[in-house]
């Protein structure tokens, strides 16, 4: 279960190239705002929301890049967001529609509507994938992250059991297979983002992936690889011609 919400933006505003940190705020304060006491249960669950949301797209890329921040351009802005669970699609986009905008830091962005997005009735063996935000591949090893490309040894074993353990906190059984292979079809770009005050190494990617359906229409619906409440791991089926039905 997606969306897409199409704000106004004013030409000139400036927001933090790196802005998960700020939309996450802004979903939780919703949430909490929607109903405090769900919003405390979600929170409070464990390690998986099971949601994740793009970074902000701007049409046409209309913006300027001025060191840390971006100056916009254009006059619109979409934000998706995406999840497996009813309750948790159900509470956002009543919490968009009742707050009228989105709040990125100091920036008041006007919701101008908010459409849901056909998902594909099928998802195969093999898709196509690209990133609407950075995918975060990592593990602890003697107290500190070590960070992963998809060139490293390891990296489709942490994805697959990853969205293994997500199949698990969703439906309480265990998955029938896994992801067998992950391989990119462009370069993939390395990134670095600030989350709070922490920074994470990531990537955005054009990739190609194989292995159990299940996990990977999981992976579709609510991220591949960590931090995806935090705005990691949302992507786009490449052959997608979904239409949007209008709220």
């Amino acid at each position: 279960m997606r969306v897409d919400v199409e704000l106004s933006v004013v030409p000139g505003t400036v927001i933090p190239m790196d802005h998960q940190y700020l939309l996450a705020s802004w979903i939780y304060r919703t949430f909490e705002r929607v109903d405090g006491e769900w919003s405390s249960r979600l929170h409070g669950s464990g390690r998986y929301k099971l949601y994740t949301f793009s970074q902000l797209m701007i049409p046409g890329r209309r913006f300027r890049v001025r060191g840390d921040r971006m100056e916009v351009l254009g006059d619109m802005a979409h934000l998706q967001f995406s999840t497996a669970r009813e309750d948790v699609f159900v509470n956002f986009v009543r919490g968009v529609l009742e707050a009228g905008e989105v709040v990125v830091g100091r920036a008041r962005l006007p919701v101008l509507q908010v459409y849901v997005v056909r998902e594909p009735e099928r998802i195969g063996r093999r898709e196509r994938f690209y990133t609407l935000s950075p995918v975060i591949v990592s593990y602890t090893a003697g107290g500190r992250e070590v960070w992963l490309t998809p060139e490293d040894e390891g990296f489709v074993e942490l994805v697959s059991r990853n969205l293994e353990n997500k199949y698990r906190a969703l439906y309480g059984r265990d998955p029938d297979g896994c992801v067998e292979r992950i391989t990119p079809l462009r370069e993939p770009k390395r990134k670095l983002k600030r989350v709070g005050n922490a920074m994470h190494r990531c990537v955005e990617m054009y990739f190609e992936v194989e292995g159990d359906e299940e996990l990977i229409r999981l992976g579709y619906q609510v991220g591949f690889g960590r931090r995806n409440s935090m705005g990691f791991g949302m992507v786009k089926r490449v052959v997608d011609r979904a239409g949007r039905k209008s709220l």
